[in-house]
């Protein structure tokens, strides 16, 4: 070959090079392009989306219910001006030792929402997380755009479950080296769907369902470790969520053992230990957060643990969250920041990995919210200043006629009361007709010498118990009665040495009376 031949061919070679290289520069001059103009297309769309009113001039609230082992809680929550408040929590223990059946949790969750007065409240349901799988796998990144349906049709394939016989959702962790890393959360749903009947026959709507473990993650990112391993330390077991940038990438959870002599403390230290291992292996050095509300468990854990913990008890919780109540079971707490705010990367397995709905722009409604508020406070506020001239106008005439209105108020009562006391006689009158004769015949024709100690009377005899001096001299007086015959000693007579006299029983049957206006004498009978 000659060499000017070979010289038109390494020429020839170098223009490719020279051309693959330049294009290698365009289409890295693209990428960046593209990606600055997606930043900046987002941002634009979190300004024109950003709502003034949900949740700054106007409450946002939620109602979220915790399933768990043995017990369940349940919560409102609002948030005005930026801040989230628990408004009201109630908790409820079963005798279960798994969670509670649907119709008792349906039934606790409907009498919770009305003791706390958010009945038509949407519930944001949490579920616990051995009631899920959690899994995470990669995907090229050329399907980023059908991700959810890409997730959808390898549901099975990540999970024992398929799409249809499941509630799921996913998130996106990383997007690194032409690949994609996600976090895939999915439950049975013939598991979850008894919950849901149940709710729904107490009129109770299920917005979100959420897990137990991302509501702890997102608690502790709102308390401000975004970047972290978050434990929660309960009785007999403890559960830790893996949180990076505020989104839960995995859960941990491992029970504590306590045998013979061997403390809680030091238990719950290797139990921790266990943990906190575990999830640097796979996820890297993070500082750990423990949230206990068990003093002794926050007490020891630093000196058991040898290594730097942040412990949040129930008073960081509770003065974050302008909540009063002592107990604060986290599972709801941190459901209810999940719900509430803005920044928070939660799970929603109704969803399916579908994407949310759209924002509406909020420059529209701004604008539309103003000129409502325009018209609406000569609305309200003129009305309400009429009014209160009527009322100051009516306290001026109330205050005239006061001591007028006491004497007729008194009178009402003492005529209320005299009323009530003819109702009882008439009452009585009416019910006993031959009581009141029979007793005022028997208080004419006794001597005062003797007394009755009980006097006992049906529909035909009455039946005389009592001391006179002389017995034998009752039953004359007796047989002398309009209204009684047959006058004779039920049981004999007996002496009483202390009083002298005697002790009588005496029966004597009715006579004379019709059942009507306390009788007719037996002498009118006769004629």
């Amino acid at each position: 070959m000659s060499t000017g031949i070979v010289f038109r061919l390494l020429k020839k070679d170098e223009r490719r090079v020279q051309g693959a290289e330049a294009i290698g520069k365009l289409s890295a001059k693209g990428v960046a392009l593209a990606e600055k103009t997606g930043k900046q297309a987002k941002l634009l769309g979190n300004i024109l989306t950003f709502s003034l009113f949900r949740g700054i001039l106007a409450p946002q609230k939620s109602l979220c219910v915790s399933l768990e082992k043995g017990s369940v809680s349940v919560a409102t929550g609002s948030r005005f001006f930026s801040k989230i408040r628990i408004k009201g929590m109630r908790s409820y223990a079963f005798q279960e030792v798994g969670v509670p059946g649907p119709e008792a949790f349906a039934g606790t969750v409907a009498l919770a929402a009305r003791e706390l007065k958010a009945s038509k409240l949407p519930v944001i349901l949490s579920i616990p997380p051995d009631r899920v799988v959690m899994r995470t796998a990669c995907f090229p990144v050329t399907v980023k755009e059908t991700i959810d349906r890409t997730v959808g049709y390898e549901l099975d394939r990540l999970t024992p479950f398929t799409s249809d016989d499941a509630y799921y959702d996913f998130k996106i962790l990383t997007e690194k080296d032409s690949q994609l890393k996600i976090i895939v959360i999915a439950a049975r749903a013939g598991w979850i769907d008894p919950y849901l009947g149940a709710l729904s026959k107490e009129g109770i709507a299920v917005a979100k369902i959420t897990v137990n473990v991302s509501g702890l993650g997102t608690l502790c990112s709102y308390m401000g470790f975004a970047d972290s391993i978050c434990v929660e330390t309960e009785d007999s077991a403890i559960s830790a969520a893996v949180v990076r940038g505020g989104m839960l990438t995995s859960s941990f959870g491992c029970p504590i053992a306590e045998n013979g002599a061997r403390s809680r403390e030091s238990s719950i230290g290797q139990a921790l230990k266990s943990v906190i291992e575990e999830a640097k292996a796979d996820h890297g050095d993070l500082p750990p957060v423990v949230v206990s509300s068990i003093q002794e468990d926050r007490r020891h854990l630093q000196s058991v643990l040898g290594t730097s913990v942040v412990v949040l008890g129930d008073e960081d919780i509770r003065r974050r969250l302008s909540f009063s109540r002592k107990a604060i079971p986290y599972s709801v707490a941190g459901t209810i920041v999940e719900s509430l705010w803005p920044r928070a990367k939660g799970f929603n397995l109704l969803r399916k990995g579908t994407d949310r709905k759209a924002r509406r722009p909020v420059l529209i409604s701004l604008i539309l919210g103003i000129l409502v508020l325009a018209t609406w406070v000569p609305y309200v506020f003129v009305p309400l200043r009429l009014e209160e001239k009527k009322l100051m106008e009516m306290e001026r005439q109330i205050a005239a006629r006061k001591e007028e209105v006491k004497k007729v108020e008194a009178l009402r009562k003492e005529v209320k009361e005299l009323s009530s006391e003819i109702e009882t006689i008439n009452g009585f009158k009416a019910d006993k007709p031959m009581m009141l004769v029979i007793m005022k015949e028997l208080t004419a024709i006794l001597p005062k010498s003797v007394w009755l100690t009980r006097v006992r009377m049906t529909e035909k005899t009455v039946d005389l118990e009592g001391y006179a001096v002389s017995a034998s001299e009752v039953l004359p007086k007796l047989e002398q009665s309009k209204y009684l015959k047959k006058a004779e000693f039920a049981s004999p007579t007996v002496r009483d040495s202390r009083t002298n006299t005697d002790k009588f029983v005496i029966r004597a049957e009715l006579e004379g009376f019709t059942g009507e206006e306390g009788g007719t004498r037996k002498d009118e009978q006769k004629k």
